[in-house]
């Protein structure tokens, strides 16, 4: 194995730094991505729900007009108008409780996703626009020669790294894991069980 020299460490620090950063702004649009398709479905459900729930009472109201139109014997008059709003209210709470339960159910899952299918077919198209971002990152030839166990990937033991090697208190990374080993606590804290290149390497591999 080719011998690496301190300059070599260093500038695979800042070039492994640069695409973690890379990783970290990929993971946050994946993340803000899902977090407002979650709530633009919330809003189209709850709008499919609303006006279910609003078209209730005007369906009575319109089998009720229609009865007396029918029926000489009774007329529609202001009194009748005025209860049947009252009531009206307590029937539209009624109906919109009912169906927000009854859409949580899974046989209705298709009609749910009818609803949205816009709305996730366009989530899906900009989620695998992220997605191939991350594994052209992932895949970067930097990662790829596995100077560093996957641990050491994180950009807390990176940016130290740097520090470490560009003052002079390190003049590799090989020193600087070694510092790591013999119990240094200002280094403990910068490694990672699961890092995020881990994260995402998992992810892309599942998905």
């Amino acid at each position: 194995m080719e011998k690496r020299t301190t300059e070599d460490d260093l500038n695979y620090c800042k070039s492994i730094f640069g695409l973690l950063e890379n990783l970290e702004q990929v993971q946050f649009d994946r993340n803000e991505l899902t977090r407002k398709f979650s709530s633009k479905v919330e809003k189209r459900l709850n709008s499919a729900i609303a006006i279910f729930s609003l078209s209730v009472p005007v369906v009575i109201l319109v089998a009720a007009l229609i009865y007396f139109a029918l029926d000489k014997k009774h007329e529609v008059d202001v009194k009748f108008l005025t209860n049947y709003t009252l009531v009206s209210i307590p029937i539209i709470v009624v109906s919109f409780v009912l169906l927000y339960e009854l859409s949580r159910a899974k046989f209705v899952t298709k009609v749910k996703k009818a609803l949205v299918k816009s709305i996730t077919q366009k989530y899906e198209d900009e989620l695998n626009e992220i997605d191939n971002k991350s594994e052209s990152i992932v895949k970067n030839p930097a990662f790829e020669k596995h100077v560093l166990p996957d641990e050491f990937l994180s950009s807390a033991f990176i940016s130290y790294s740097i520090n470490q090697i560009e003052t002079g208190n390190a003049q590799s990374l090989d020193e600087v894991i070694e510092g790591l080993k013999s119990g240094n606590p200002s280094l403990q804290d910068t490694t990672e069980v699961k890092t995020l290149y881990g994260r995402e390497s998992d992810y892309l591999a599942n998905r």
